[in-house]
Formats: C-alpha cells, sequence, structure tokens
C-alpha cells in the first residue's frame, strides 16, 4: 500500500492547512513534525461527552478523535506541525505513521 496522506487520498479527514487530524484511527490526533516522516501525537482535548460537542474545539475520544477539526497545529511536546500538503509521506517509506 502507497497511500499518500493527502487530501486526495483521503477527502473526508479534513487535512487542511497544518492542523492535527487522525486519518488513520490511530491513538488520537497527530501530524508530521519532520520531514523524514517523523509524527507525534497532538495536544487536542479530548471529547469524552460525544454528543453535542463541538468538534472545532475537540476530538471525541471513542471516535479516537477522527471527528476533531479545529485548528490545532502543535503536538504534546510542543512541536510544529508540517502542513498535509507539504508532504509526500506513504505508507510503505513509514508503516510506522499509521
Amino acid at each position: 500500500d502507497d497511500t499518500k496522506y493527502t487530501a486526495v487520498d483521503y477527502p473526508w479527514a479534513g487535512l487542511d492547512e497544518n492542523y492535527c487530524r487522525n486519518l488513520d484511527g490511530d491513538f488520537r490526533a497527530w501530524c508530521f513534525t519532520s520531514e523524514d516522516g517523523g509524527f507525534e501525537y497532538c495536544d487536542v482535548p479530548l471529547c469524552t461527552e460525544c454528543s453535542g460537542y463541538d468538534p472545532q474545539t475537540c476530538g471525541c475520544t471513542s471516535l479516537r478523535q477522527q471527528d476533531y477539526r479545529g485548528t490545532i497545529n502543535t503536538t504534546l511536546s510542543g512541536k510544529a506541525c508540517l502542513r498535509w500538503d507539504d508532504n509526500s509521506y506513504t505508507s510503505v517509506d513509514y508503516p510506522w505513521a499509521g
């Protein structure tokens, strides 16, 4: 599988700018942080009550934050996220990324 992590390949995932997303069902929202394919989990608040919540402000825990559509673009360690449209990472090159 050589799927690229781009808006073309994941049109439903909201891969805008450099915002944290969880397009592959990982533990929580994440982003690429280095051009060699490094990624980290993001500092996106968890919504434990998923009825009537706002996906712009938090990601539903039971959905592993796949619903999050806010503008957070930093990781838990404070690193800046790279833009989704600037990457050429594929699941073949970086299978551990999701």
